[in-house]
This record gives structure tokens, sequence and C-alpha cells, in this order.
């Protein structure tokens, strides 16, 4: 859901900001972008690439072994939050885009404690790291890939804002969230320009999880048991999310803080199946089965805590988002 009348707040240059001289010169910024071999990360690589005026930095734990287009370096760290060289890497960077985090555990930790370390290593611990050294180094700008999930329990038959507190339920968005105060802590008092990114569920080429495993089946089947949910859920198109990061890099400093960025047209369960089955090119029949019994079918096949996380009423703010991409199109296209 998005408002008509909410304007982008686009913050006056600080005197105190990093004077990019060689790159500002050239009328050219450089990105670094962690995760770059991700789901969100492959996409988002792909659309900093083609952007006129952007060179990026690819950060990866492994080489890739592809062939990157002209203005991307890949950068290989195996142990980023031990790697002595961050500051050196970002001495000529303009932006930073966080994307790089986990939403469970690896596979070989066995242990619930063991779990939870690891998700704060990688999701807050990490993230510490590199804000810390983006201040040493005297990047510009900090672009943090959050989560909805945040927002927990609450986000059931309710309208969230940027405003709506956070209710923190489960390791991955206490991770998630301590990764955004890391963040905000490290930059307090200095010029450097910071935005979480929360998105809702992004719908995609490549997408995994639970949700989608169930999506598939019905997407293989041709048909769901669907068709009688009308309660709304956001999702965020892959597209769209890629296109505001660039928007945020592109646009020059903008407002520090959190940015709900979904699609502005509210979907339904049997909506976004059809957006994830369109993706292969197929069509889904959704048959108006009553809640109750669907309810108790998804319990049935082990599925209901991802149906009831995406027929929860709810709807979000995303006009603040949407301001932000709007002017950067507008902008774009005079």
């Amino acid at each position: 859901m998005a408002g008509d009348n909410c304007e982008p707040r686009f913050l006056e240059s600080n005197p105190l900001t990093p004077n990019r001289t060689a790159s500002d010169r050239a009328g050219q910024k450089t990105v670094l972008l962690t995760g770059a071999n991700g789901f969100i990360g492959r996409s988002l690589l792909k659309n900093l690439s083609q952007t006129p005026g952007l060179q990026v930095i690819a950060t990866v734990r492994s080489a890739t072994g592809l062939a990157h287009p002209a203005g991307v370096r890949e950068l290989v760290i195996a142990d980023p939050l031990n790697y002595p060289d961050w500051n050196e890497e970002l001495r000529e960077v303009d932006s930073i885009v966080h994307v790089a985090g986990i939403i469970s555990p690896p596979p070989e930790i066995e242990s619930e404690d063991q779990g939870n370390t690891a998700m704060m290593r990688v999701n807050r611990d990490l993230t510490k790291v590199l804000a810390e050294n983006a201040v040493l180094a005297n990047v510009n700008q900090f672009i943090y890939l959050s989560s909805m999930s945040l927002y927990g329990a609450s986000s059931k038959n309710t309208l969230i804002t940027t405003e709506t507190p956070v209710s923190i339920d489960g390791i991955y968005p206490e991770s998630k969230y301590a990764g955004e105060l890391a963040i905000e802590d490290a930059f307090a008092g200095t010029p450097v320009g910071w935005i979480h990114v929360r998105p809702p569920m992004v719908v995609g080429e490549g997408t995994q999880g639970t949700f989608y495993s169930m999506a598939n089946l019905c997407i293989r089947a041709g048909v769901s048991p669907f068709g009688a949910i009308r309660s709304p859920y956001p999702i965020v198109h892959l597209t769209t999310l890629c296109d505001f990061v660039v928007a945020a890099i592109k646009s020059g400093p903008i407002e520090n803080g959190v940015y709900l960025v979904g699609e502005e047209v509210e979907h339904t369960l049997p909506g976004i199946i059809d957006e994830i089955a369109s993706l292969s090119g197929q069509k889904v029949r959704h048959l108006p089965i009553p809640f109750s019994f669907v309810r108790a079918l998804m319990t049935l096949a082990g599925k209901r805590s991802a149906f009831d996380h995406v027929t929860g009423n709810l709807t979000l703010e995303t006009s603040k988002a949407h301001a932000v991409l709007r002017a950067f199109r507008e902008k774009k296209s005079t």
C-alpha cells in the first residue's frame, strides 16, 4: 500500500561527507556488494553492473568462475568476518550494499546454541565489522538488506509502517535487528548515510523456502485449494527491490532510516502463486475451498506455518520507498 502524497526527503550534501574526488569528478561511483552470488545478490549485481556511472566490487566467499561485465571486480573473501584488509578495500568505495546473510544455521550445525551463534556471527557481527570499517574508510553510504520478519507476530491483521515497532520472534529476526542496531551505533555522529531495507516476501526466479515449496506443489498440479482466500499479503518483485537499491545509490543522499520496499498493488495468496507460476510460463486454477478446510489440509501437509504467514491480512505502507523510486525514474526519463 502506498500513498500518493509522500515526497522523498533528499538531504543536502554534508560538508563533513568525504570527498570522493577521483570518482565524483568522473561521474562514477564505486559500490561494494556483499553476498553477490546469492539469490538477491546475483540480480543486484546484474542490475548495478548495467547502471551507467557505477563500478561494482562483488564480494563472494569462493570464486564463481564467471566472466563479469566491464566495471565489475570479483573479490573473494573466504572469511569476511575476520578479513584484515576491509579498510583498504573500502578506501575507494562510495556505497556498500550489504546483502550477505543467512536465514537459518548451516546444516552441519546440530545444537540450537551453536546455530544461534552462527546466525549472530553472520547477520550481526559481520555487519558490525563492515560498518565500523566503512567509517574508517570514509564510505558515503551503507545500504543494509534487513527483513520484514522483524515485525514478528504483529504482522497479522494490521498495517505495517516505518513507525511500527519491531516485535522480535526468533533468532533470524533477532540477528537481523542486531545488525541494524550495529549500523546505527557505528554511524552515530558521522556523515555516513545509512538505510535499512525491510522487504516482504521476494518473488523472482530462483526463490526458495517453505512457502515456495507449497506454491510449487500447486504449480506442478496445475490447481490450488486457495481460491476462497482474499486476505492481502505484501510481496516485492526482485526487479522492484533491485531498482530501489539502484535508486537509493544514484539519487544522492536520502533520509537515513527504514524503507519498506514492496509492491504498491496488494496481492492475495492465489495472486502470489500466480506470480510464481508466471515465472515459468505456467497457470494455476484456484478452487474456492472453505478456509477452515484448507487450513486443516495445510496442517496435515506440514505447511501450516507457511499458510498462516501468508493469510494474515497484512498491508505495508510503502510510500516512502516508492517516492524515492518515482523521483529517480522521473529523473532518468528527462
